[in-house]
């Protein structure tokens, strides 16, 4: 997963579908990431370079880093 302020923020692990709001849960360096799959966020979906591109909320990927 590509972040766009971040880059390359780690590799999903799984899709958590919680009732209010799914997540991908990514693991980077042993710590774990939790993204909103919400149209927001994502920007771009490359199926053949399995590679997902997206503009997390400011700040959120700092509170797990």
């Amino acid at each position: 997963m590509i972040d766009a302020e971040k880059g390359d923020i780690g590799t999903i692990a799984s899709v958590i579908d919680y009732p209010a709001q799914a997540l991908f849960q990514i693991m980077k360096n042993g710590k774990e990431i939790l993204i909103p799959i919400i149209d927001e966020v994502l920007e771009k979906v490359d199926r053949q370079e399995k590679t997902i591109y997206i503009k997390a909320p400011n700040g959120l990927i700092d509170l797990y880093l």
